[in-house]
């Protein structure tokens, strides 16, 4: 008999479940009397055991696995915001281009022309290249 199983619960799901668990352990020993708090307080138990052990039967006999989603979901809220912040970029150089003498260096030309010759006053040994 093997009783070690490859975790398959996730930090919230455990989390969620030890949550559960004590408010089904205390609800059953507190607050509700007889058969119904009996019943609470043993539910509790196996819900207690699987969240702190980290594995789920009925998530395996599913092959359901929640370990590793917050991961996940970290990295696509990363991914979603530097989405954002290449698309906002790329429309300020969209908007940058359009206008008329205006480059991204600070600079205002009036044409192509213009650039080249304040290229080649500042840069005179490069002036071959240009």
């Amino acid at each position: 008999m093997n009783l070690h199983h490859e975790q398959n619960l996730g930090d919230v799901d455990r989390e969620v479940r030890i949550w559960l668990g004590t408010i089904l352990l205390a609800s059953g020993a507190l607050i509700v009397d007889g058969t119904i708090g009996i019943i609470l307080s043993w539910l509790s138990i196996p819900v207690l055991f699987f969240a702190i052990v980290g594995f789920c039967p009925a998530y395996a006999a599913l092959g359901i696995s929640t370990k590793g989603q917050a991961r996940l979901a970290s990295e696509r809220t990363k991914s979603f915001t530097r989405a954002v912040r290449d698309t906002a970029m790329m429309r300020e150089e969209k908007k940058n281009a359009e206008t008329p003498g205006k480059s991204g260096c600070g600079f205002r030309f009036q044409s192509p022309e213009e650039m080249m010759e304040m290229m080649r006053k500042c840069c005179p040994s490069q002036s071959r290249l240009i």
